[in-house]
């Protein structure tokens, strides 16, 4: 320890003294090294430093350049640095004439030269000068000085002289140049410009008229700094000062925004200048120099903004002076609302900043609220630390809905999550959507009957009806676009979603296992230790026990589980390798993905490898898109899913025992046999060997009849490829692939766009792939359906398309929707009775591609279609020249093609129904009837079908289906008693969509008694009300016995109640029943109309308005009826059934011309029959002409007819079941004929 003090000692006291630099740093290095081995150590940036504070003021020069430099230097780096210094002052010598040793940029002599002896014989300013003689004034426009010696100027060394210090004669740069070299010279020149004199800075601005740049040395007065290597000055003794920084101050002590742009930073001068010719233009002022000092005025205007009086006898320092009267009043300092209306209304903190810098001065600050601001730039406010807490178990429940932007392999598109605020403990429910949170809190409530409080977010469904019902809680709803007041559970979602995102990451797993990922998230989730609660776990809390972990896997690692129970044979493998998807949730188990079967099974003997995870390596497809392809159970996350705890079922045909690359098994043979030695060339293993019982009993292994082994957990147990649900699935399919390949090939061969450079300006439209199976009348797959459609609700009116309107009254859903005419119904039956009538033939086509074919006025420009985007011009958009499906004016563009052709072959288009086409030349008549790209072909011979059709295939590819048996979802088949028209394969899929397959019957399907009102409980999922209310909508085209019950269900629509849902379920029991019944047309005269008109007075309990029923037939064929709530409400019952018959002579009326377009006038009137007679002679009634004018040109004849006869009360209300079976046989509503030809 003395030895070490010693040398610290000697460290600190060593001076240089008369010693060289080489000797005194070789001395404090050695003591440094001896310190060292001692212990501190002594670094050597402190080794630098002890050297210089230890150097005489001599090197006090170089010691400011050395500690000025970044990085500091290094020890040998000073060493040379001094060394250069020590040589330069004993080389260079100054002029004896010189009374100071060496002078630096811009430091002021002792005395100043006369103003005469500065210039030349040739009276000019010398370049060395660096200011204007005192005394002189310059203004805007007067001459100015000569400049100053920037950038390096030339100089004359015989006549260079310094107005403020002056040279040595003998100083030569070119002489350092010659006697050191190029690299010394440089840092000789560096080394110089170092050297200073003890001359105190001046923290004053000066203006100077001959200064090119505004310069100073006080870095505290400016802002915006940006390091500056390019400038720099040379100063009358040679040396050269590089600037450091260049950046912007403000003029001094101004009260005007007056600004000092470009000013350079220098560490070595005294003076602080100012360019005035810069700073008049950057300020757009001019300064007026006088003897006493200098005047800052406005350009324009010429006003005062600043004067500054001098005292010193030669320069015009910036000293705010006393403004004189005529100053004061023209100064006057600017409001603080006037500044921040004039900046464009900054934040407080720019103002502040702003003024701190004195850019600008205010009068002073108002408290007023600036009402622009307020509605511009309001923002929240922050939002306090919520104070509510909790005492027990289920006191407060957290809950939000989160949205996946991924629909999960299950078919979820989001979760519902509900968080304890005593316990902290998470439940989570997936859900496939919102309308199903209602039923998730059911099922909450039967768990947790105990909640008071439960805080949900503002879901798309109402929350308040929800909560009502769960018994009587208290429900808080946070503010509408106000997550933080849900705060909690806001962030739970996004430590969950988190966790979730990093396991599927981890895993290289594809987004739509996100519910998998979920799931085990918030399993561990309950298991960790919460801040919330002093670090216990939630599963702690709430079940009392601490878990356990020994059960915890890594999600998505490699596993192994036992597939023995369901292996095809006793030699086949007993597992395979799967990815690990968590912890089953309602059984003991663990959820794997079987890579190969590509399912998901539940299974409790599994082997784990937790460092491997097989996904990434698992390539199922060529494309590159993310993998969706795997069939999840979609029970997930059931109380009771269907799996297997044991096993996994592998997707293989139960019938097939032993692999495909296996010869079948031998015979069964009576003797006993040796198994067969295969050949050598045999690739196969060998055939199992035949063996014999050895007991007399007859089994099925001894006759060879195996019963077939059950497999189970099949998700998908037929052959059809699922719908994709993305463009990635259905390229890895073949069956889809082929489908697109189709459309695309379609697309291209008839030019419906061409790929261009994408326009900076215009609406770019996107489009995807929709598919389907197309099915035939036996429900069996005819073919696989990918269509490619626009994306029509990007389209902007106006740029996109141009017209809603047509001259063939083409119908509008909105004000920017076109909508194509299509057939009505009714035209559809009148057409075919009379075919059927005359025993014509009816043909079926199909357009491929229909709207490909109409070509677009407007220009629409679209994406490249995903999966075929062109490699060459990835970038590129498709300029259509032809419409597309679903782009707004493609129904026109291709109906305006369709009749246009259909007319230059001699079509007429109907004025009835403008999707009706009609063809009359001497006895050949042809009916054509467009239902979008179906159409429905029928003429008095054959030959003209053919015809027809030889036209249409010339200009339209068609897919002649032949006769007519299956049309718009409707089966046909024709026999000799005439055409039957079902709808029985749509009728099964509403049942199956319902629910109801194994459902029983009923005879009727409306109630005989009760009247459906607005009351009830509102229905848990209100969306599949309405879809099945709208299919059994479209099951009326055939089915006209449901259709009162029908419209009674679906004017409840809106707000379905459970009343109207027991409706519904009552009309899918009835067609349970009745899945076989259809529509009969049978050959009969089409030379009659009758009608039968009937209304239910004041049916509606709510409203009091009546429906009206009616219907009507061609002959015996029945060809129109509706089933209709009034508009208006009747006050008797005669009124009500007037109206009904008001109703059924338009439609009457509209026959009639319909009947005539097709060459087939009605020579007798129409007769309606009703059984209320006043009504009857109301409307015969000859006096009031304005109601009988139909009647009175006799096309109408109003009968009585009744009420056992009357075969609208079937459209009207309820009917027994004896009286509605009656009726519905009038209807021609009945099973199948036993034979039919199925040709039409």
């Amino acid at each position: 320890m003395s030895r070490m003090l010693q040398l610290l000692e000697q460290f600190r006291n060593t001076k240089k003294g008369t010693s060289s630099i080489t000797d005194f740093c070789l001395n404090l290095k050695n003591l440094a090294d001896a310190m060292a081995a001692c212990d501190p150590k002594i670094d050597e940036t402190e080794l630098v430093m002890q050297i210089l504070c230890q150097l005489p003021p001599f090197y006090h020069s170089i010691v400011d350049v050395i500690t000025n430099t970044k990085p500091f230097p290094s020890f040998l780096e000073a060493k040379n640095m001094l060394l250069l210094h020590e040589s330069r002052n004993e080389s260079i010598k100054p002029h004896p004439d010189t009374p100071l040793t060496s002078s630096a940029a811009l430091y002021s002599s002792t005395q100043s030269a006369p103003f005469g002896k500065l210039k030349n014989k040739s009276n000019k300013a010398q370049p060395g000068l660096l200011g204007a003689p005192p005394a002189h004034s310059f203004g805007v426009g007067t001459p100015q000085p000569p400049p100053t010696m920037f950038s390096t100027p030339q100089f004359d060394q015989s006549t260079q002289q310094s107005m403020l210090v002056p040279l040595p004669p003998q100083t030569s740069f070119s002489g350092y140049a010659s006697q050191y070299g190029q690299t010394q010279f440089t840092d000789l020149s560096s080394v110089f410009q170092a050297s200073s004199v003890p001359v105190p800075q001046d923290n004053n601005f000066y203006m100077d008229s001959g200064a090119t740049r505004h310069m100073t040395f006080n870095q505290g007065t400016m802002h915006s700094l940006t390091p500056c290597n390019s400038n720099f000055i040379q100063v009358g003794n040679g040396a050269v000062i590089p600037a450091r920084y260049i950046g912007q101050c403000s003029f001094p002590f101004s009260s005007w925004p007056l600004q000092l742009k470009n000013v350079l930073l220098f560490d070595k001068i005294i003076k602080n200048l100012i360019f005035v010719r810069r700073f008049t233009v950057d300020n757009s002022v001019s300064v007026e120099f006088d003897p006493f000092g200098f005047t800052v005025k406005d350009f324009q205007t010429g006003r005062p903004l600043q004067r500054c009086d001098s005292d010193h006898h030669d320069l015009y320092p910036v000293i705010p002076s006393s403004p004189p009267s005529a100053l004061a009043s023209a100064n006057v300092a600017i409001s603080f609302d006037t500044w921040h209306r004039r900046l464009g209304h900054p934040g407080a903190a720019v103002f502040q900043f702003l003024m701190s810098c004195k850019f600008i001065s205010c009068s002073g600050k108002t408290s007023s609220v600036c009402h622009a601001c307020q509605l511009g730039k309001h923002c929240r406010l922050p939002f306090s630390v919520s104070s509510t807490k909790t005492s027990r178990v289920f006191e407060l429940i957290h809950s939000d809905l989160w949205t996946s932007p991924v629909t999960s392999l299950s078919g979820f598109k989001y979760y519902v999550l509900f968080l304890d605020d005593f316990y902290h403990f998470l439940w989570v429910f997936p859900l496939r959507a919102k309308s199903e949170v209602f039923s998730t809190f059911k099922t909450l409530k039967r768990i947790y009957i105990f909640f008071n409080v439960i805080m949900a977010v503002n879901l798309i469904i109402n929350p308040s009806w929800i909560l009502s019902k769960l018994m009587a809680l208290k429900s808080v709803f946070p503010v509408l676009t106000l997550p933080p007041q849900n705060g909690k559970v806001e962030r739970t979602i996004r430590t969950i979603n988190n966790t979730l995102r990093t396991s599927l990451i981890q895993a290289s797993l594809p987004p739509t296992l996100w519910v998998e990922a979920l799931l085990s998230s918030v399993h561990t989730f309950n298991l960790l230790p919460s801040t919330t609660i002093q670090y216990k776990t939630p599963f702690e809390v709430l079940f009392g026990f601490f878990p356990t972990y020994t059960h915890l896997r890594v999600f998505g690692c490699l596993c192994y589980p036992n597939t023995s129970p369901t292996s095809p044979h006793k030699l086949a493998p007993r597992s395979s390798a799967c990815v690990y998807l968590g912890p089953s949730t309602d059984q003991r188990g663990y959820r794997w993905l079987n890579l190969i079967t590509q399912k998901v099974i539940i299974s409790r003997h599994v082997t784990f490898d937790e460092t491997h995870f097989p996904f990434p390596d698992f390539q199922p497809c060529s494309s590159s898109e993310d993998y969706d392809m795997f069939d999840i159970d979609e029970s997930l996350p059931s109380l009771s899913p269907m799996v297997d705890n044991s096993s996994p079922a592998p997707d293989v045909d139960p019938s097939a025992s032993v692999s495909s690359s296996q010869p079948p098994p031998a015979e069964p043979s009576g003797t006993s046999s040796s198994p067969s030695v295969p050949s050598a060339g045999l690739s196969q293993p060998p055939s199992a060997p035949a063996t014999t019982s050895g007991h007399p009993m007859t089994t099925r292994s001894h006759t060879g009849s195996l019963k077939p082994k059950q497999i189970f957990n099949l998700s998908v147990t037929t052959d059809i490829s699922p719908i994709p649900r993305s463009t990635a699935q259905a390229m890895c399919d073949p069956h889809w692939r082929a489908a697109m390949d189709a459309e695309m090939a379609a697309i291209l061969s008839n030019y419906t766009w061409d790929l261009v450079p994408k326009p900076s300006d215009a609406n770019i439209v996107g489009n995807r792939w929709l598919f389907r199976h197309k099915f035939d009348s036996n429900g069996r797959l005819e073919h696989y359906k990918a269509r490619l459609v626009a994306q029509g609700f990007s389209q902007q009116p106006g740029l996109d398309f141009d017209d809603t309107s047509t001259k063939i009254h083409i119908c509008h859903a909105d004000d920017h929707s076109i909508i194509i005419p299509v057939v009505k119904p009714a035209t559809i039956r009148t057409v075919l009775s009379i075919s059927i009538s005359r025993n014509w033939p009816i043909h079926q086509l199909d357009v491929k591609n229909a709207f490909l074919h109409g070509d677009l006025t407007e220009t629409v420009y679209m994406r490249q279609p995903p999966g075929y985007v062109n490699s060459s011009f990835p970038d590129h958009v498709c300029c259509l020249r032809k419409a597309l499906y679903v782009l707004k004016q493609a129904p026109r563009a291709w109906y305006h093609s369709f009749a246009f052709y259909l007319s230059s072959l001699g079509f007429l288009s109907s004025k009835t129904n403008t999707s009706l086409f009609t063809y009359h030349r001497g006895s050949d008549t042809i009916y054509l009837l467009l239902y979008v790209d179906d159409i429905i072909l029928t003429a008095s011979s054959p030959t003209l079908i053919s015809m027809v059709i030889s036209q249409l295939s010339y200009e339209f590819p068609m897919s002649d289906l032949g006769s007519l048996s299956f049309f718009l979802g409707i089966a046909a088949s024709r026999s000799k008693s005439g055409l039957f028209l079902s709808q029985s394969a749509f009728a099964q899929e509403i049942l199956a969509r319902a629910d109801m397959v194994s459902c029983n019957p009923c005879s009727t399907p409306a109630d005989t008694k009760t009247k459906l009102d607005v009351d009830g409980e509102p229905v848990f999922y209100p969306t599949l009300y309405r879809s099945l209310a709208g299919a059994l909508q479209y099951l009326t085209f055939t089915r006209p016995d449901i259709a009162y019950a029908v419209q009674q269900v679906c004017l409840f629509m809106l707000d379905p109640r459970l009343p109207h849902l027991n409706a519904l379920k009552r009309i899918l029991r009835y067609l349970k029943g009745t899945l076989s019944h259809g529509l009969h047309i049978t050959p009969s005269a089409v030379d009659r109309l009758v009608a039968y008109s009937d209304a239910d007075c004041a049916g509606c309990p709510n409203t009091r308005r009546s429906t009206s029923g009616f219907c009507v037939y061609l002959g015996d064929n029945l060809v129109s009826w509706s089933s209709k709530r009034q508009h208006v409400v009747s006050r008797l019952s005669a009124e009500a059934e007037y109206w009904g018959i008001a109703n059924v002579v338009a439609e009457a009326a509209w026959l009639r011309n319909l009947l005539l377009e097709l060459s087939c006038p009605l020579s007798r009137a129409t007769v309606v029959f009703c059984d209320n007679v006043s009504a009857m002679y109301l409307a015969s009634n000859p006096v009031q002409h304005q109601r009988t004018k139909r009647v009175a040109i006799g096309h109408v004849r109003v009968l009585h007819v009744p009420s056992a006869y009357q075969y609208a009360d079937i459209f009207t209300k309820g009917l027994p079941s004896s009286l509605f079976l009656d009726f519905r046989d009038s209807l021609n509503i009945r099973v199948p004929p036993d034979q039919t030809t199925g040709v039409c």
